[in-house]
């Protein structure tokens, strides 16, 4: 039905709207559930791409983001918390199941592990020298050498800052051995 006046139609819209708003947000959702379905993959690869066009991007921005007084702000409160819980919670969970071990148990080793690396570093980073935020860093990556996982030998003390660039520096180099190496070793 075809309106001269818009102030009429507006009204009618509304009207429409306000009788029908919960099919009309139903169906939205539905629409937009389709839609990300069928272009999930279009979506990837665009993002796959552009990622591997700008490698350095998601390192430094999360770096840049971190140093933001509202980032700060966002890690004080109880949402940000649950999340961090939850993450840990997981990665516990998985780590035990591989190490056939509770997590409860897990945390408890982690911990003795980590401060014995760092006495064994007499609580300084092994780079900088300094002496605050410290973090035990396994050397060898612990998800490629489970043998070496409690090993005191495969750990160095590290403070947040070296650490963050060392594992940037391992998945860097992850990277090479993937796309230039690891072709080679596979048989067809």
């Amino acid at each position: 039905m075809p309106y001269k006046d818009p102030e009429q139609k507006r009204a009618h819209s509304a009207a429409y709207y306000q009788t029908h708003k919960e099919e009309l947000k139903e169906y939205d959702k539905v629409r937009n559930k389709k839609w990300r379905e069928a272009n999930k993959e279009k979506k990837l690869a665009s993002n796959k791409s552009w990622f591997e066009a700008h490698p350095n991007y998601q390192a430094t921005h999360m770096r840049d983001r971190r140093q933001t007084p509202e980032y700060k702000a966002y890690t004080q409160t109880e949402e940000y918390k649950e999340l961090a819980k939850k993450h840990t919670r997981t990665y516990l969970l998985k780590l035990a199941n591989e190490l056939s071990t509770t997590t409860r148990g897990l945390k408890a080793k982690l911990k003795a592990w980590s401060l014995l690396i760092r006495e064994k570093d007499n609580y300084r980073c092994t780079i900088c020298k300094c002496t605050d935020n410290l973090h035990a860093h396994h050397i060898l990556p612990k998800q490629y050498f489970r043998d070496l996982f409690w090993n005191k030998d495969n750990g160095e003390t590290l403070c947040k800052d070296c650490h963050v660039g060392r594992h940037m520096l391992l998945n860097d180099l992850k990277k090479i051995y993937e796309k230039t190496l690891l072709p080679y070793g596979r048989s067809s």
